[in-house]
């Protein structure tokens, strides 16, 4: 069966994991954090280069903020991790990004999902206790999805636009989600799409 491949893409070029993925730390509940950098680079909104030599800068850029911000909070993201709605107050000073997010079922959260990623929007995606940058869905012909792509902060980067691939039919099951990567499976709980404007 052929598949229709959609991934997101900055200037006109697809993007490639390794351009665009961040490693988490092992003993850090920040995969938020990392997952909201590498939307930003996907978006185009940052750099890879820019993001690696400012991480540790403080001034006023919009991006210099953003640090400060992760900075106030670093202590709560090793013990409680990052809930949606610190990922929407994350970028709040950015002016020129705008912002969709949603929580529920994971149906809807897929739905969510599918139509930002065919609009060239990254999208954050939340499983349980843990963020993914979903950056690509490959459907039939007939638009039924297949897999859903992603970037796991948490695993090592591929040479490809994703290290972390999701069937995307789902059951009616409360982890209805195949990870095709290793075999677990999971539910979406939130997803959150950003996009330049």
């Amino acid at each position: 069966m052929r598949l229709k491949l959609t991934i997101l893409h900055n200037n006109g070029k697809k993007i490639r994991g390794r351009d665009v993925h961040l490693r988490q730390g092992d003993a850090d509940g920040a995969c938020g954090p990392y997952c909201i950098l590498m939307a930003l680079i996907a978006a185009g909104i940052e750099t890879r280069d820019r993001i690696i030599s400012l991480s540790r800068s403080h001034g006023n850029s919009n991006f210099e903020k953003l640090m400060g911000k992760f900075d106030n909070k670093s202590g709560r993201f090793f013990a409680d991790g990052t809930m949606r709605t610190d990922l929407v107050e994350f970028l709040s000073h950015y002016r020129k990004i705008q912002t969709a997010s949603i929580h529920g079922g994971s149906s809807k959260v897929r739905t969510f999902l599918v139509d930002h990623i065919k609009q060239n929007h990254p999208v954050i995606l939340g499983l349980p206790s843990h963020w993914v940058l979903a950056t690509g869905i490959s459907e039939t012909h007939d638009n039924q999805l297949v897999s859903i792509y992603a970037l796991d902060p948490g695993r090592e980067p591929l040479n490809k636009a994703w290290n972390l691939e999701i069937e995307g039919g789902g059951t009616g099951s409360p982890k209805p989600f195949l990870v095709l990567t290793d075999g677990s499976k999971v539910a979406f709980d939130d997803a959150f799409a950003l996009w330049p404007v």
